[in-house]
């Protein structure tokens, strides 16, 4: 699948490219590709080949990331920027287009999104997209500010050298569906994502 930025101005409207190193100030929105793409996977959920889910947190929440080079940006759920009462600000005029036709529209984006991800700080430019396949999409654009990185998808980690520092992201491995905690069926609630909910006795 892949979402096409269009964009009725004459000159071409930027959104992010990242720091190249954890101690670097986030790059101006005019400084990022043209085009926008959205993996299949971000865009519907659940792990695929190309992707490692792993566990992060921001402002001390818990939440997933999805590793995606399939995706070009990097893209957090609105309803998660709202839940967390992160600073958004006005997205430019995008217009993404679906594969299938259809059309999805930012809804503003983070500057400066500090997200904690096993043991390392990353500030990050978000646009804010409704995404299902995780909370924060870490696109292409984050894997190449991260320079050569080695991916192992059946052990479900990533090793990289960043800011002169190794680090080894470990995936979450798939396993079988378990019950909910209230907790979860409370953030469910705020974030919107629950469609119906029903009650077995």
């Amino acid at each position: 699948m892949i979402l096409q930025w269009d964009d009725s101005d004459d000159e071409p409207i930027s959104v992010e490219e990242p720091p190249s190193s954890p101690s670097d100030p986030p790059m101006s929105p005019d400084q990022s590709p043209v085009v926008m793409h959205l993996s299949l996977h971000a865009m519907l959920g659940g792990n695929g080949a190309g992707t490692i889910k792993v566990l992060a947190a921001i402002r001390g929440s818990p939440i997933q990331v999805l590793i995606d080079g399939g995706s070009s940006d990097n893209f957090l759920h609105p309803c998660l920027a709202k839940f967390l009462k992160l600073e958004v600000e006005p997205a430019p005029p995008l217009r993404l287009m679906v594969g299938d036709g259809s059309k999805l529209h930012a809804e503003g984006m983070v500057r400066e999104l500090l997200v904690s991800i096993q043991g390392l700080q990353l500030c990050l430019l978000v646009i804010l997209l409704p995404v299902a396949g995780a909370d924060l999409i870490l696109g292409a654009a984050w894997l190449g500010s991260i320079g050569p990185h080695v991916h192992d998808y059946i052990a479900r980690n990533i090793k990289f050298t960043y800011g002169g520092q190794e680090y080894t992201f470990q995936g979450q491995i798939s396993s079988s569906p378990h019950p909910a905690q209230v907790h979860h069926l409370k953030r469910f609630r705020v974030i919107d994502v629950i469609a119906e909910c029903y009650t077995i006795e």
